[in-house]
């Protein structure tokens, strides 16, 4: 268990939660958004962060508003959004071809938490009339 990178332990706990909802029989509505920084050597980018190096913020959004009895099925698909996304946003495992990811401090973590909440600040509106009869 101290050997698992931080996905694993998310996919433990998203069947231990799925299994949960269908023990109490509640539905919800799902989005799961991949979110990271690359950093690039190259001095093309708008933006820098320390040491001079230009970033990128990438969101993906995996899942958009999914609500089903069956969630098991969503974990396949997103263990294989996981396994696709460093090519998709360019990574490479050498660190002098370019781009690499950021590390946890250096990462978008707030960004992301601000997209969210801008997202949630009128919960009570249903703006996008999913919800709506």
């Amino acid at each position: 268990d101290g050997c698992d990178i931080y996905f694993d332990k998310f996919v433990t706990f998203m069947h231990r939660l799925f299994a949960k909802w269908k023990e109490l029989e509640v539905t919800h509505s799902l989005t799961v958004v991949f979110f990271s920084r690359t950093f690039s050597r190259q001095e093309q980018q708008d933006t820098s962060v320390g040491e001079g190096r230009g970033y990128e913020d990438h969101y993906k959004m995996v899942i958009e508003n999914e609500t089903r009895t069956d969630w098991a099925s969503l974990v396949y698909k997103i263990k294989k959004a996981f396994v696709r996304y460093p090519i998709e946003v360019g990574w490479h495992l050498n660190a002098k071809a370019g781009r690499v990811p950021s590390t946890a401090s250096q990462g978008n973590l707030l960004e992301a938490i601000n997209i969210t909440l801008n997202l949630l600040s009128l919960h009570y509106a249903d703006r996008d009339l999913h919800r709506t009869g």
